[in-house]
């Protein structure tokens, strides 16, 4: 089938990191489905009506990466400012459709839509929907409806929003109380159905041989936002445990704006032999890093359903982590431990506890790699990209048979 996956995020020239979890959503539809992705970005270096279309061809020729890049307004105005924004961004998205039919699909239109994170990214599919009858999906990432004053920016957009989802022939959150907190703010469908992220679980594999080490390592991999990711935390926890001579050491893989600002924080508490501030890495290179810690630790203030932590887990790797979004469940059955968010003193006390029972294991025990692979087991089996691509095959092809 030709699904037209339309979205918000998507990695791009401004943020590698941008919406990676949308992109692997893709990737893996795309064993199944003929797919096209398209993704409209505000761009300061856009100048006048010039729209730039960035065609992104993947290995795999059934994937298709459509970037449209659009002049961002350099003044607030208000509604005048809006209104021109909105103009911009759908003049992108009808700019990038026609680019797809043209050179993809040779003239044909998507027989499904799939919206990856509302609002804007559902305006095409739904007026698709009012005039050739396209039925569209919607898959949610966002964990704004959870947080006081992050939704909606307008009651346009909570209006807008509620129609949206209202038309949808699903709606997809990836977790539970992603759902619960969406049904909060009335955006109401009679189809829910959770389907969670994408591991590439012939990658992310447990580690052949135990780790060779004098020290704990624990990981910590992210696009380094403290306000939901609460890096500043784990310094600070991280300070207090070097000061009761605990010997560990903490690698923070990832980048992103606060990166700077955390790094020179790590050195204001003195971590700099405790901590390293790492590239981002992706794919194989982030596997192999995985594979060489201990464990995965996440001190996160919200989170819907972190890949990292899946990926981890897909890895064989512990996770120490917050009790926000569907980390406890992830974490179940000896996956993981969880604390409570922000709560500083019991991540501590988690982390001293850890660290004393791996100093007391003996070589065998470390190379024991039995729990590794019950981890392991529990990603592949909900997260592969075949299990994902099958569940969202389905809801395709029943939008189809659906829809008059």
């Amino acid at each position: 089938m030709r699904i037209l996956f339309t979205t918000a995020w998507y990695p791009n020239r401004k943020d590698a990191g941008d919406g990676v979890f949308i992109q692997k959503h893709a990737r893996a539809v795309a064993r199944l489905n003929d797919v096209a992705v398209l993704m409209v970005q505000t761009d300061v270096a856009v100048r006048g009506l010039r729209i730039e279309v960035c065609p992104k061809e993947s290995r795999d020729k059934s994937l298709h990466e459509v970037l449209v890049y659009v002049p961002k307004t350099r003044f607030e105005i208000p509604l005048i400012t809006g209104l021109l924004r909105l103009f911009w961004l759908m003049m992108g998205y009808f700019k990038g459709y026609r680019f797809i039919k043209k050179n993809y699909w040779q003239g044909e239109r998507p027989e499904v839509c799939h919206v990856n994170v509302l609002t804007r990214a559902a305006g095409l599919p739904w007026l698709l929907l009012k005039l050739h009858h396209i039925p569209y999906i919607i898959t949610e990432h966002w964990s704004r409806y959870a947080r006081e004053g992050a939704y909606p920016d307008s009651a346009m957009q909570l209006r807008l929003g509620r129609r949206f989802v209202k038309d949808a022939s699903c709606v997809c959150p990836v977790s539970l109380n992603l759902e619960q907190n969406m049904k909060k703010w009335g955006l109401e469908n009679r189809h829910y159905t959770r389907i969670g992220n994408v591991v590439d679980t012939d990658t992310f594999v447990p580690a052949s041989n135990a780790k060779v080490g004098s020290k704990v390592t624990f990981v910590h991999v992210s696009w380094m936002r403290d306000d939901s990711k609460n890096i500043s935390g784990i310094l600070r926890t991280a300070a207090r445990l070097k000061e009761q001579n605990q010997d560990f050491h903490i690698d923070f893989i990832g980048e992103g704006n606060d990166k700077p600002k955390l790094m020179e924080y790590s050195r204001e508490l003195g971590l700099d032999e405790t901590v390293s501030f790492l590239p981002a890495k992706t794919g194989r290179d982030l596997a192999e890093a995985l594979q060489r810690h201990d464990a995965l630790l996440m001190f996160s203030n919200f989170e819907n359903q972190p890949v990292s932590v899946l990926e981890a887990l897909a890895c064989g790797l512990p996770v120490i982590a917050t009790k926000v979004g569907t980390i406890p469940a992830m974490l179940a059955q000896n996956r993981g431990i969880t604390v409570e968010p922000g709560n500083e003193s019991e991540l501590q006390e988690v982390l001293a506890a850890f660290i004393t029972t791996w100093n007391r294991m003996t070589d065998a025990q470390r190379s024991d790699r039995t729990l590794a692979i019950h981890r392991h087991q529990y990603v592949a089996e909900r997260h592969s990209p075949e299990v994902i691509a099958q569940q969202f095959d389905v809801l395709y092809r029943s939008a189809v048979n659906q829809t008059p």
